[in-house]
């Protein structure tokens, strides 16, 4: 079986949503539904989230909400969720939502060194935040064919 790392059907835009349990169900539905993920990994970055704080919003306004694999995480995969109001998290506000779902941690650290290339500089990741979400797409799905 084929498992791309991002596909353009999973990066959404919306409006708003309700809270950061809306935006995992958001991300992680067509990680599940690829065969990338077991529902116990988005119980895994709330459980996360709940001993550690909010470890994952990286830079303002950008999360990537990421647990330990530890048999929920079955291929490398990314979901992408962009929110016009944004989502408190703690106390941090996030409308970029990168989720990584990565099965080991070299697996891990490739994918992060690259979204890192991405989003290196305050520039790229106000671009991110405001450019269109075609233009989201073209930036993010350039490295993952």
């Amino acid at each position: 079986m084929d498992f791309p790392v991002l596909v353009k059907e999973r990066i959404v835009q919306k409006k708003s949503i309700a809270n950061f349990e809306q935006a995992l169900e958001i991300l992680g539905q067509p990680l599940i539904e690829g065969g990338y993920i077991t529902e116990s990994y988005l119980r895994g970055i709330t459980d996360s989230l709940g001993k550690n704080g909010p470890y994952f919003v990286i830079a303002p306004k950008i999360a990537l909400p990421h647990a330990q694999a530890q048999g929920n995480v079955l291929a490398l995969g990314l979901s992408v969720l962009r929110v016009e109001q944004a989502v408190t998290i703690f106390d941090r506000e996030v409308n970029l939502f990168i989720m990584l779902a990565a099965p080991d941690g070299d697996a891990h650290l490739k994918i992060l060194s690259r979204l890192v290339d991405v989003m290196d500089t305050e520039e790229k990741q106000e671009f991110l935040l405001a450019c269109p979400v075609e233009a989201l797409q073209d930036i993010l799905l350039q490295d993952w064919k």
